[in-house]
């Protein structure tokens, strides 16, 4: 049987979950921060159907499209999937940046970025599209650009 002190320290974590949800729940910021994560998700998916309808693609015509946009409508079944879900809603798919591959491009290159998600604030999250298929989610954390420290004249940099 457990102990009135343990059941206590249970109840006192549960309240204070609940109080957190509460207060976070009221300003927005947490179905913000879910919503924010559901955008990278649904962009990581979006980056893997459109590896499949570049690999289609080539496979028909023997070369990659010029422009993502030349994969709708016989390659997708939407061109929803051109646009990253976290960009303006302004019908322009400019959230997926298309590194057009050629046959020589290694298995590790990448052919798709998206850079527009930012779900926690300072932190930015990067989706790449890789040529064998995968797609690598990675945290970056902006900061400022490495600056180049000068010597002394006269010593070799």
């Amino acid at each position: 049987m457990a102990c009135v002190g343990c059941l206590a320290a249970l109840l006192l974590c549960v309240l204070a979950v609940l109080l957190f949800l509460a207060v976070s729940s009221r300003d927005g910021s947490l179905s913000r921060l879910y919503r924010s994560w559901m955008d990278v998700e649904t962009c990581r998916r979006n980056l893997i159907e459109l590896g499949a309808a570049l690999q289609r693609y080539h496979n028909r015509n023997g070369t990659y499209p010029e422009r993502l946009e030349m994969l709708y409508p016989d390659f997708l079944k939407t061109d929803s999937v051109l646009r990253c879900p976290a960009e303006a809603g302004d019908g322009k798919p400019r959230g997926y940046r298309y590194f057009r591959p050629t046959d020589a491009t290694p298995p590790d290159a990448v052919v798709i970025r998206c850079d527009l998600h930012s779900p926690a604030g300072q932190q930015k999250v990067v989706l790449l599209l890789r040529m064998d298929g995968r797609v690598d989610v990675r945290n970056e954390r902006p900061g400022p650009a490495p600056s180049r420290i000068r010597q002394a004249p006269g010593k070799p940099e």
